[in-house]
């Protein structure tokens, strides 16, 4: 393990006399979102005290029933002289001060297995370390805690790394050993899980530095960073790259990263809209039912499930409107597109075409989720 600053890309090195760059080639980021720039689901998520997730591929995660209760922003809070112009801000609201065994809060992001066969994890021989490099600035000073989960065999090597000085941003770099005892799945589950714990009871504390079965997060000198109100804790510039060193963050276009959001997730956000925004045409199979497709911009990691509010939405013919009273998607449904099946009340006529649109000015959401 090494905690300390990232090493830099470039160096200079003499060679007879005369002087050269040397270059240390940038490798990909295994982590989506690291820069915290995209936010589909919205940039400030108050009163949270259970499971969900926040910025575009980050999780925050309630284990047992702590009293914590946090806001998570997409801040402009950043390191300076870093590149990096937002991070993903935890506002301590409501105290946990007595933390019992069996609770936990834990920031997290998860890898797709099979973005991770390079790794060669279960190959003793062969098995690969890597690099986690990020910014952080936490609340407290002492011994903090990150952990990597590996889903398919309930496996997890758990680092620490120091803050040195409170509420100041510091990055650090950590090395893991590859796992040779153990392999992921080459699919489209959960590859490996990145676990920054904020409150860790007894139940979620083990040995550091280690492969070991069980979903555990830190060592028991993590700190309670959750223990104040006045407790803010952020992070920005998360990346985990193949080999022991880190070679530096890799800046993405924003599209570049939504892109890769969309896989996961694919939101129609009305409120982007000037005007009533039209999500698909589609055709009345009946006087109730209204049906028609919806292509996501990327293939999605799995047939998603469908989060919306059927009330945000009506269907029109061009003539007149009717609010919708229930909103699916049909098992025609792939990776690729949905079917989007609206329903009324009754008055439609068979075989017309219909617009999906959002309700008057309620802009609503229509969620597309694939997450893990």
């Amino acid at each position: 393990m090494n905690p300390n600053t990232c090493p830099p890309s470039q160096g200079n090195g003499n060679t007879g006399g005369g002087s050269t760059t040397v270059i240390v080639e940038q490798q990909p980021n295994l982590v989506i979102n690291g820069a915290m720039k995209v936010a589909q689901r919205g940039t400030s998520f108050t009163s949270a005290s259970s499971t969900q997730y926040t910025l575009d591929r980050w999780q925050l995660e309630f284990n047992g029933s702590p009293g914590a209760i946090v806001t998570v922003t997409q801040d402009t809070d950043a390191p300076t002289g870093s590149g990096f112009s937002q991070s993903l801000k935890i506002d301590c609201t409501t105290a946990e001060a007595a933390v019992a065994a069996s609770e936990s809060v834990v920031l997290k992001t998860t890898i797709e297995a099979q973005d991770l066969q390079q790794l060669m994890y279960g190959d003793e021989a062969n098995a690969q370390s890597t690099s986690l490099s990020f910014w952080v600035k936490s609340p407290k000073v002492g011994t903090h805690c990150v952990a990597l989960y590996m889903d398919d065999s309930s496996a997890h090597n758990i680092q620490e790394f120091p803050v040195i000085a409170a509420n100041a941003w510091e990055q650090k770099h950590i090395v893991f050993p590859g796992c040779p005892s153990w392999s992921i799945a080459d699919d489209n589950g959960a590859g490996l899980t990145i676990s920054f714990p904020l409150v860790a009871g007894t139940d979620y504390q083990s040995a550091k530095e280690v492969w070991d079965t069980g979903n555990d997060y830190a060592t028991s000198e993590q700190q309670n960073l959750l223990d104040n109100v006045s407790n803010n804790f952020c992070i920005s510039g998360v990346k985990l790259e193949v080999g022991a060193t880190a070679t530096g963050f890799v800046h993405e276009s924003f599209g570049e990263t939504l892109a890769k959001c969309q896989r996961y997730l694919f939101q129609f956000d009305a409120s982007q809209s000037s005007g009533n925004a039209s999500v698909c045409l589609g055709t009345a199979i009946n006087t109730t039912t209204v049906r028609g497709y919806l292509q996501f911009p990327v293939e999605m990691r799995i047939v998603p499930t469908l989060e919306s509010t059927a009330a945000d939405w009506q269907v029109n013919d061009g003539a007149a409107e009717q609010e919708l009273s229930g909103l699916s998607i049909t098992s025609n449904s792939t990776k690729v597109s949905a079917e989007l099946s609206g329903t009324v009340s009754s008055g439609l006529t068979q075989y017309r075409p219909y617009r999906l649109l959002e309700h008057g000015n309620d802009q609503g959401t229509m969620s597309f989720v694939g997450e893990f």
